[in-house]
């Protein structure tokens, strides 16, 4: 009852991307919509590919995790494209600043993440497709931040989600928290964008960048 263009989000996504030059780009989940009788269609398989290719052409990484509508078709488009790395609990470094860490949807979020060391001096990311308290709106979110933060040894700087469409940010015991919206305008109301990142110097800066503007 409402129409939805992902194509085009994805695209202006990817644009936005390529014009300020950044270093990398993190996906954080539901990508694509695999559908349980049909399948990921053609189309959208086209629309991914040339956005992966785009990113690639501009040499650009793409870090993904994998939310609740991928699936495993969806999980096989994005390993077999060069250029792209799912993450994980082992973390992937940008440079040597930026540490990303992953966690794919799940119907039950873990008391504790075995996450692997990083370089100290590096920012740790942790990236999820879960509802999260204080981000979400729902009665009874998967996990409770503070709750994730505590069931792991690893300090984490920003704690990010791609699972709720609005776009909201807390901060909670000295991590910051962001949930990235989305880039399509996926409900009324709620306007798509794509969040840039910025470390320096141990710090985090997270800068909304509404999509259909343009990028400078």
């Amino acid at each position: 009852t409402w129409p939805v263009d992902t194509a085009a989000g994805l695209e202006a996504a990817v644009d936005v991307a390529i014009a300020r030059e950044v270093d990398a780009v993190v996906q954080l989940g539901d990508l694509v919509h695999n559908d349980t009788t049909w399948g990921i269609t053609t189309e959208d398989r086209a629309v991914v590919t040339g956005a992966l290719d785009a990113l690639a052409a501009a040499g650009i990484p793409f870090h993904y995790i994998l939310g609740n509508h991928e699936r495993e078709a969806g999980r096989t488009l994005l390993a077999d494209h060069d250029g792209t790395h799912l993450l994980g609990a082992r973390p992937t470094m940008v440079g040597a600043a930026v540490a990303l860490y992953g966690l794919d949807h799940t119907d039950a979020v873990p008391d504790t993440l075995a996450l692997a060391a990083a370089p100290e001096a590096a920012v740790r990311v942790l990236c999820l497709h879960q509802s999260v308290a204080p981000l979400s709106s729902k009665a009874a979110p998967d996990v409770d931040a503070r709750a994730l933060l505590a069931g792991t040894d690893v300090r984490l700087d920003l704690l990010i989600t791609g699972e709720t469409h609005a776009h909201t940010t807390a901060t909670v015991d000295g991590t910051h928290l962001v949930s990235a919206g989305a880039t399509a305008r996926l409900e009324r109301g709620l306007e798509p964008s794509v969040e840039l990142l910025q470390v320096g110097y141990g710090t985090v800066v997270c800068e909304r960048i509404m999509l259909g503007e343009t990028p400078g």
